[in-house]
């Protein structure tokens, strides 16, 4: 299910992915719509919801994806090439297949497509996190002509699957092709990490700490991560450890001692998991603080301020509410 859904964004990208729309006529060009997905840097897993939805709906719609820079939503934005501000721009890197709103702008106006073609560059928002407003169970958006769909306020992995409870068929259909039957749970792919695979990856600066931290194993055994919000509670622990071992037992009984990665935003957390399966499995995470001292020319992203203040806010959310999609990982220490 999902290599189904990694062929379903292939096709997407190779229609309406931007590489492809940029090279466009003035007429097909001015004739296409997208959705626009902003992050505001208020919470990575958040963020990341917000503009993988706006993906997924693309992919629905078959609108083109436009990543929000910083300043987008000002009616009089325009940008300055080289001074354009992505969220998150000083870990993640987007795909060349995105558009942002500056270079939508230039090539409206360069296609001429207000006067010429009658295609206003206008944007409809749509509020998910206001239940009265919202038109995601009863309109058919495949009907909406607006140039530009915001699907505001999806924080989570919930949004898209609305779409499945939609009063209309076509919408209905769309939505259950990509997120699959929810009455048959194995038709129901990994569409998250498929989206965030495709659109989203490290700086190299993230990833080359990251494969510091793995120590030269290209793929660990079992990925953990725990959002404890500095709480220590024992029983949380045991149940983490509970479901390793279970993982581990279950699939990799024949390996004499497996690795596994833990991620955290409590560091102290660690050395428990460390001894609960000391023998068992080896335990691998993020040593920061060695990090700094051994590794050469560090960026100022890798400094130790960075470490103290930006990291625990915005790399531990890195991972945070990512489904199957925890492929780098380390934790702040």
């Amino acid at each position: 299910s999902s290599l189904q859904v990694r062929r379903m964004i292939q096709n997407y990208i190779a229609e309406h992915g931007a590489e492809h729309v940029r090279t466009l006529p003035a007429e097909q060009f001015c004739r296409r719509g997208f959705v626009y997905g902003r992050a505001t840097e208020d919470g990575f897993g958040n963020d990341m919801y917000k503009i993988l939805t706006a993906a997924g709906l693309g992919i629905m719609l078959n609108r083109s994806l436009i990543i929000g820079e910083h300043g987008s939503t000002n009616p009089a934005y325009v940008g300055l090439t080289g001074h354009i501000r992505l969220p998150f721009g000083d870990y993640i890197k987007y795909s060349n297949q995105t558009f942002t709103v500056s270079e939508i702008k230039l090539l409206w106006v360069k296609h001429d497509c207000v006067k010429t073609f009658n295609r206003p560059l206008v944007i409809r928002v749509d509020d998910f996190q206001k239940p009265t407003r919202t038109r995601v169970l009863c309109e058919d958006w495949t009907k909406w002509k607006d140039s530009i769909i915001w699907f505001k306020g999806t924080t989570d992995s919930t949004a898209l699957q609305f779409f499945l409870k939609n009063r209309h068929p076509i919408m209905q259909s769309s939505a259950t092709l990509l997120l699959g039957d929810p009455s048959q749970p194995n038709s129901r792919g990994n569409l998250f990490g498929e989206l965030f695979r495709t659109f989203i990856s490290p700086m190299p600066v993230v990833e080359d700490a990251v494969k510091w931290a793995l120590r030269g194993v290209s793929k660990p055994d079992v990925s953990l991560h725990l959002r404890m919000l500095n709480n220590r509670s024992k029983r949380t622990l045991d149940a983490a450890c509970s479901c390793i071992f279970r993982a581990l037992k279950k699939h990799l009984h024949q390996k004499k001692q497996p690795l596994v990665v833990v991620v955290s935003d409590t560091p102290a957390v660690i050395e428990g998991i460390e001894r609960r399966l000391k023998g068992f499995a080896k335990v691998l995470h993020f040593d920061y603080k060695m990090f700094l001292r051994l590794a050469q020319n560090t960026s100022k992203v890798m400094s130790a301020t960075s470490f103290r203040v930006q990291f625990p806010c915005r790399l531990c959310h890195f991972f945070n509410g990512l489904p199957n999609r925890v492929a780098k990982l380390f934790t702040v220490c």
